[in-house]
């Protein structure tokens, strides 16, 4: 074929290094970020996400945004808001159905922040299966989350860092 360039788009990712930077970032990093921001994980509910389905509160604290704006760290902690609202947009938008319930489980486990063990009991599966869907549902996030940083026109990317590891 004369002039045919053929092109790989996707370069092979190391699911195995990939998984375990995204899951460092969302046990370590992400913890600090979300503290910082002053969002909870209650604040974080969602009804698709929640197991229960039921959501009692509106989400909107209206009274710190007067005394944030005048804070002379407000612009460290948006950041910090935009971040943690980047995570859980990318958690929202991973596969959620019954053979790949991505979504629960990194909610679950990271935005909940439950024990693993609590998380494959409550999710009926053995720790080996729980731990091969854990590791896909990292990747997964790792790859959807660059679209999420972009989204938040997110400048601070150090905070969130790029989580995809690609093989030699």
């Amino acid at each position: 074929m004369l002039g045919v360039l053929a092109v790989d788009l996707f370069k092979q990712t190391d699911d195995y290094k990939t998984a375990a930077k995204a899951g460092y970032f969302l046990d370590h990093r992400f913890q600090k970020i979300k503290n910082y921001s002053g969002i909870s994980a209650t604040d974080l509910s969602s009804p698709l996400l929640d197991p229960s389905g039921v959501v009692n509160h509106s989400h909107v604290n209206h009274q710190d945004i007067a005394f944030l704006k005048q804070a002379e760290q407000y612009d460290d902690i948006e950041a910090a808001r935009n971040a943690v609202r980047a995570v859980f947009e990318t958690i929202q938008s991973c596969s959620n159905g019954s053979r790949k319930p991505y979504g629960t489980l990194l909610y679950l486990r990271y935005i909940k922040y439950d024990f693993d063990t609590n998380v494959y009991n409550k999710m009926g599966y053995s720790s080996s299966h729980y731990y091969n869907l854990r590791r896909e549902a990292l990747c997964q996030f790792a790859e959807i989350l660059p679209v999420k940083k972009l989204k938040y026109k997110y400048k601070h990317y150090a905070l969130i860092p790029d989580l995809i590891v690609y093989k030699n």
